[in-house]
Parts: structure tokens; C-alpha cells; sequence
């Protein structure tokens, strides 16, 4: 069998899923770059209550999510298969199929808006504005159905390992979403308006990312002819636990919106979005910046390169250590100052745009949140072993329990502390599962010592903790709640830890390899 390394579009293949990473990374910095941006603009004008039905509503539709039975990333591992064998035909019928199925679910999911909206009442019984939340539910409930074709062709680029392309127009598409909800929140445009913009945003996006499907794909040919139904049979075969998982998802990530305002009110929704939304980000620019592994392991597994498959995991589990590290230890450490700075101004509480009450737990729910993301973030790269393996039953599994001991942790703890319970339910639950649980799943399939594994992960958390001591010193000394300070900490924090922790965390070799990635001329795998 030929090696990974020793194959040139096998090396080709592995470079543009780093460059397609690289646009990830920045995708997402623009991302959290635009929402410190649009956050305040968006609490100060809206206020507290109408922001946070906006978050509940959003929440609401993101449970319409789970109508894709999982079929988002099965559609790309599926193409990535075919692709990998040379077999267009089978790369098309793939593509038609998943793409027949996206249009029937999403069909499915605007009828869902609907009964949802018209129903509204029942969701929320005596709460002002239901005509409002009803009316809105339906529109961001039309935008959220329109995405459904739109994950179709997003999943053949990615698929055929065009990450660069989807990378950029992500950075594009972004960019414009925020511009327009600014124009909109400054020119005195409220919700409605918000739900509106969202589903002309995602008509543009379908046109845009057929075009780069296209263009990654040139043999592509969408037909109904093309459409199989044994390849749904086995698109949904292999979906179903990814299904299961992401009900497990919506338990962890979207339930406590839902509960928050019905266990206390609307404005408490829009405090505790700040903490999640740090943890989702947080958690979100580790998952851009390893997208590449789920291809590529998908690859490695279909190409039988098993010792290549485990070299790589271990290169998956320091960056995720290393990256998740610093960027919880900046939520840790910053976060009082800088909500004090971005949200909590004197001038903002002066002028009635927030009230302080509504925001005394913030701090210890982003300590908590952060800390869950960061365990979530660390063991990321068991779930892509599960899912390029195909043996994602178990994380599916693992998903389940986690949503059902998160929501019963949230709800018990809110009960006794309140909106800080609810951070604390996240976080007992995420070290529980995916600290321990999982770990000890994908160890026996991979044939490993759990015991040498966490003796490996302590070490790398070691590691971690040497690389921050130059940033805590710089933190105790110079952090103030203004942007300068901010800013100088965090740029000191970065210039010292990053360069550390590449000459202490990574091997020789592993330096080489990474540096042939990122600098021209690299022909190397991990």
C-alpha cells in the first residue's frame, strides 16, 4: 500500500485542507470580531427584553436543526468516500440524493414554523408581545428552512476537501450579515426586521455556494436521476446516531434558553447569551481550526493508513489543548474587566439601556461556561475519530447522556443558585461525559491505556500551564476595564504564550510538518 507521504495528491489534498483551516481561523475571528461589535449595538437598542426574545426566538428555531437527522456532515463524509476512490458517479449520486432529501426536510421544517408561530401562545402563556414572538418565529423559521439546500452544497465542497473556498465565502458572508443588522438596528429596525434580512441572506448564500460546489466539483450533475434510494437507505443509516447526537446537542447548548424564561423572565436570557456565546466561540474557533481532521481522518480510515490515522490524532489533541487553553484562560481572566467596558458602561446603565440586576451572575456563568467549552474543546478529536470511523453510535450515546444530565444539573442547581446553576449544570455534566466517558469509549477502540491516555493529557495540561505564566503576570499587572489595556494584555499574552508553547508542546518533527503547511513548498503529512 502506498504511504500517505509518499503520494503528491494525497499531500495536495491535506494542503488545502490546511489552507481551508487557515480560513476557518479567520472566519471565525472576524466572527467574534463582529459580534463584540454588534452585541452592545444590538442590547443597547433593542434592550434587554427584546433582545432576549430575539435569543429565545432563535433558540426556538435552532431546534429545528435536528429535522436534518444528521444528514450535514453525512452527506460530506459520504462524497469524501467516493472522492477519495475516483468514483464520480458515485460522488453525484451522493450529491443528488442528499440534496432531494435536504429540500423534502426543509419543506418539513417551514411547515414546523408555522404551527410553531401560529401556536405561540401555548409556548409562552401570558407573556407580552406573543403576537410579536409568533410572527417572528415564523420568518426566522422560513430563513432557517432555506438553509436546509444550502447544507447540501456546502457539504459536497467540503466533501470533494474544498475548506478554502467555503472558508472564504464564510468570511464574506459574515461580514455582510453584520453590516446589514447594523444598518438595520441603527435606522430604528427591529425584530421583524432582523427575520427578514435573514432569509434574503440566505437566498444570496444558496446561489453562492452552488457556484463553488460547482466550481470544487466540476463533474457535478444534480439530477433526479441521480437520486438512489439505497444511497438514502445508507445516508440515513449512517445519520441516525448523528441525529441522536445532536438531540443531545440541543439539550446542552439551546435547552436553558428556553428554561431561563420561564423559570425567571426574558432579560435574564440576554445576560446568560453573553456567557454562552463566549463558550460557543471559544469552542467554535477549535472546531474552524480542526475542520481538517474529520476529512482527513475520513480519508486515512478509507484509505486503510492506519498508523497515519493515530499520528494524527495525537497531533489533534495538543492543538486542541493548546488552543482551547489560552483562550479559556483569556475568558477567565478578562472577562470582568472587558463586560464592564463592552456592555456594563456608565453610560449604558445611566441612560436605562441596561440594568445592573440583570447581570450580577454574568462573571461566574463565563468562568463555568468557558471551563465546559474548554473540556468540550481539549477531546474534540475523539468525536472526529467517532464520526470518521464511522463508529459515531457512540458518541451519539455519549451526546444523550449529556443533554439528559445537563438539563436535570441546570434546572436543580438554577433552583438553589439561580442563573449561576445553570452554568454549573453545563460544566459538571461536560467534564462527566466528555472528560471521562468518552475518553474511556474511544481508548478501547483505539486499543489504548486509558490511564497512559490521561497521563498524556496531564502532561499536556502541564504544558499549557507553563506557557501562561508570562500571561497571568502580565493580566495581575495591566489589566483595566478599557480597550487599550485590554488589548496590550492581550497581545503581550499571545506574543509570549503561542511561541512557547510551539517550542515546549510539539516535537521536532512535528514543528517541521507544521512549519511545511504553513510556509509554501511543504509535502509532508502528520
Amino acid at each position: 500500500m502506498t504511504e500517505p507521504n509518499d503520494t503528491p495528491a494525497h499531500s495536495d489534498n491535506l494542503k488545502r485542507l490546511m489552507q481551508g483551516t487557515a480560513l476557518s481561523a479567520v472566519n471565525f475571528f472576524i466572527v467574534i470580531a463582529l459580534c463584540f461589535w454588534i452585541a452592545p449595538i444590538q442590547i443597547h437598542t433593542l434592550g434587554e427584553r427584546l433582545n432576549g426574545i430575539w435569543q429565545t426566538v432563535a433558540a426556538l428555531t435552532g431546534w429545528f436543526a435536528l429535522m436534518d437527522f444528521g444528514l450535514n456532515y453525512t452527506v460530506s463524509r459520504f462524497v469524501t468516500k467516493a472522492f477519495a476512490a475516483r468514483d464520480y458517479e458515485e460522488c453525484n449520486q451522493y450529491a443528488s440524493t442528499g440534496l432531494g432529501l435536504f429540500l423534502v426536510l426543509g419543506s418539513v421544517v417551514f411547515l414546523l414554523s408555522l404551527l410553531f408561530g401560529f401556536g405561540a401562545s401555548h409556548c409562552f402563556p401570558n407573556v407580552e408581545d406573543i403576537g410579536l414572538i409568533g410572527t417572528v418565529l415564523i420568518l426566522s423559521g422560513a430563513a432557517f428552512a432555506l438553509d436546509f439546500p444550502l447544507r447540501a452544497f456546502t457539504g459536497i465542497s467540503l466533501g470533494t476537501m474544498r475548506h478554502d473556498l467555503v472558508g472564504l465565502a464564510g468570511i464574506v458572508f459574515r461580514i455582510a450579515g453584520a453590516m446589514v443588522t447594523y444598518l438595520i438596528l441603527v435606522s430604528g429596525g427591529q425584530l421583524i426586521a432582523l427575520a427578514l434580512s435573514s432569509i434574503v441572506m440566505t437566498s444570496v448564500q444558496i446561489v453562492v455556494y452552488f457556484m463553488i460546489a460547482r466550481h470544487s466539483f466540476p463533474q457535478l450533475n444534480l439530477s433526479r436521476n441521480n437520486v438512489r434510494r439505497s444511497h438514502a437507505r445508507t445516508l440515513f443509516h449512517y445519520s441516525v446516531f448523528g441525529f441522536i447526537a445532536h438531540i443531545g446537542n440541543m439539550f446542552i447548548f439551546q435547552i436553558s434558553k428556553l428554561v431561563i424564561p420561564i423559570m425567571f423572565a426574558f432579560e435574564y436570557v440576554t445576560s446568560f447569551n453573553i456567557a454562552i456565546t463566549f463558550a460557543d466561540q471559544s469552542r467554535g474557533l477549535v472546531m474552524s481550526m480542526t475542520n481538517w481532521m474529520l476529512t482527513w481522518l475520513t480519508y486515512l480510515h478509507a484509505q486503510g493508513h492506519k498508523e497515519e490515522l493515530l499520528k494524527t490524532m495525537r497531533f489533534g489533541f495538543k492543538f486542541c489543548t493548546y488552543l482551547s487553553g489560552f483562550i479559556t484562560f483569556g475568558l477567565i481572566a478578562w472577562c470582568d474587566p472587558f463586560i464592564t467596558r463592552w456592555i456594563l458602561t456608565p453610560e449604558a446603565i445611566e441612560a436605562g439601556k441596561v440594568n445592573p440586576v440583570f447581570w450580577q451572575d454574568i462573571v461566574p456563568c463565563v468562568v463555568l461556561m468557558a471551563l465546559a467549552a474548554a473540556v468540550r474543546s481539549a477531546f474534540e478529536p475523539n468525536v472526529r475519530y467517532l464520526y470518521a470511523t464511522a463508529q459515531h453510535h457512540y458518541y451519539a450515546l455519549s451526546n444523550i447522556i449529556e443533554g439528559l444530565l445537563n438539563i436535570n444539573l441546570c434546572i436543580f442547581f438554577a433552583l438553589q443558585w439561580g442563573l449561576t446553576g445553570f452554568a454549573w449544570g453545563t460544566f459538571i455534566a461536560s467534564v462527566v461525559v466528555r472528560g471521562i466517558f468518552l475518553p474511556i469509549i474511544v481508548c478501547r477502540l483505539m486499543e489504548r491505556n486509558i490511564i497512559a491516555w490521561y497521563g498524556e493529557m496531564l502532561w499536556l495540561f502541564l504544558l499549557v500551564g507553563i506557557a501562561l505564566i508570562v500571561p497571568t503576570v502580565a493580566t495581575r499587572l495591566l489589566v483595566a476595564p478599557n480597550y487599550p489595556s485590554l488589548f496590550l494584555v492581550g497581545g503581550i499574552s499571545a506574543a509570549t504564550y503561542f511561541p512557547v508553547i510551539y517550542r515546549i508542546g510539539f516535537s521536532a518533527d512535528e514543528r517541521r510538518k507544521i512549519n511545511s503547511y504553513v510556509f509554501p513548498g511543504g509535502r509532508k503529512s502528520f
